[in-house]
């Protein structure tokens, strides 16, 4: 009696589930074919397909996890999801310094807007110079000095981006990267040159509406979309399109003190320039594990706050704003911490730096329109608190003790790295042992020293609500292996 056909099991995805199933195959398809041998040549076919089945399955599974933005691997890909959930991640943003100018000529000296200073290379660990512009027009009496504000980063001014074809969601890519956020200002010449403003959802507009949006892809390269004259205007055909834009930001331009001393622009001989205090409020762009917590985010709350999760949900969502703890002893009474990309924004003495205080202003702004009415909102800046840690590495038999050394202090400032970091956060004695023991030779370690600070504790750290830990004093000891 015939035997029947083993069933197709589908869950056999990898290579050697899917060449088992192939050789249980062959008794009913080929009885003769005894032969299990490598150098059969049918068995070599079913090699290579079992191998071409399992590469093919991989990308099967890449595909389906890059549509999900838990699983999705590529930036481009959780930032298509992103939108789709209508957010908007936090672009870079540049730091602001005050920088003195001083005239040492016998006659007055003008610094006009936008005039360019930069960091030199070399100084104070400084390798590629750092870019700033003043942000007003300052005038330094002879003999006398003048102090101006300066942000980092140049000004790409009206750069000619295209020619309109008159076509409905039109775009158009600036030619510079990083483009500072907040900075695009987009100008259309329709028979006159008239700037037209930026719209976060195009939908939200009428068809008249000089209009435009934006789209940053994986590489940061910035787009502007136009409307299709149901919402937001198309620009009328032939008519050429200029944006005017800053390229930098990122925590590279804070700089510490007496750093930039160098004038770009032309200005009147006699004058130098210095920073007596170091620069800050620059962060990077929200990087691809933000977005892909922060994203969710913004469905959750439905636009409007009404328990402590949402005002947090709600200002996570906002551009500028990594981290939100709200706390309440009452309905009507919100307090929530908040801290900026990159952390930082608390000057020392605990006063908020010209930036972080801008971007707190702005959020306040945004949750009053979505709370409860008889609600109010405080916002707090946070503390952040130095852990030290002392560790005792014992390293393997042929492992160098300065590779490993390195190596343990880069999983140790990537545990406590900000973007690893909470408020309130828990700094256990296991996460030593969990970032530490993967590491390539480390055979076992010993944390003799783990606390805020304030004792010789070693049990571990629990920050209070508006605290966030960062990297302290930091010691790794290692014995064994090859010196």
């Amino acid at each position: 009696m015939t035997q029947p056909t083993p069933v197709v099991d589908y869950t056999s995805r990898d290579y050697p589930a899917i060449l088992d199933d192939l050789l249980a195959l062959i008794p009913f398809f080929s009885p003769k074919w005894t032969s299990r041998s490598s150098s059969d040549f049918g068995i070599v076919l079913l090699e290579l397909f079992a191998y071409a089945s399992d590469g093919l399955h991989y990308y099967a599974d890449r595909v389906a996890n890059e549509a999900f933005i838990t699983t999705a691997t590529k930036r481009s890909s959780v930032l298509k999801i992103a939108q789709l959930l209508d957010y908007t991640p936090t672009p870079a943003a540049a730091s602001q310094v005050s920088l003195s100018f001083t005239n040492t000529s016998a006659t007055d000296g003008v610094v006009p807007a936008r005039t360019a200073v930069m960091t030199v290379s070399g100084s104070l660990g400084i390798d590629v110079p750092v870019v700033f512009e003043t942000s007003a027009a300052v005038t330094v009496l002879a003999g006398q000095i003048a102090a101006v504000l300066a942000n980092e980063g140049r000004t790409v001014a009206l750069e000619a981006v295209g020619v309109s074809d008159g076509t409905a969601r039109q775009s158009m890519q600036l030619f510079q990267v990083p483009v500072i956020g907040g900075t695009i200002s987009v100008f259309v010449n329709e028979g006159n040159l008239a700037q037209w403003d930026y719209a976060p959802h195009l939908l939200d507009n009428s068809g008249t509406s000089k209009v435009f949006g934006l789209v940053t892809n994986e590489s940061g390269v910035v787009s502007i979309i136009f409307g299709d004259n149901v919402n937001g205007k198309a620009p009328d055909a032939g008519s050429p399109i200029f944006v005017t834009y800053r390229v930098g930001g990122g925590q590279r331009g804070n700089v510490p003190p007496n750093t930039i001393t160098k004038i770009i622009d032309p200005v009147p001989a006699g004058l130098t320039v210095n920073n007596i205090a170091g620069a800050n409020g620059g962060a990077d762009a929200e990087d691809t594990d933000s977005i892909r917590e922060n994203a969710p985010r913004s469905l959750q709350t439905l636009n409007r706050a009404v328990s402590l999760v949402d005002y947090s949900d709600l200002a996570v969502t906002f551009p500028g704003i990594a981290k939100a703890r709200a706390i309440s002893t009452t309905g009507t009474s919100v307090s929530m911490y908040v801290a900026p990309f990159g952390g930082g924004g608390v000057e020392t003495g605990g006063a908020d730096t010209a930036p972080f205080g801008s971007l707190k202003a702005a959020l306040l702004t945004f949750l009053d329109q979505r709370k409860a009415i008889n609600a109010t909102v405080t916002l707090l800046s946070p503390t952040y608190v130095p852990i030290n840690i002392e560790v005792t590495v014992q390293a393997l038999p042929r492992y160098r003790q300065d590779r490993v050394q390195a190596s343990c202090g880069v999983a140790l400032a990537n545990l406590l790295a900000f973007n690893n970091v909470i408020f309130g956060d828990f700094v256990t004695l296991s996460d030593m042992h969990a970032s530490l023991l993967p590491v390539d030779g480390v055979s076992y370690i010993e944390v003799t020293l783990l606390d805020r600070g304030v004792g010789t504790g070693k049990t571990g750290v629990q920050l209070a609500e508006n605290e966030i830990p960062t990297l302290g004093v930091l010691s790794v000891i290692v014995v064994g292996g090859l010196i």
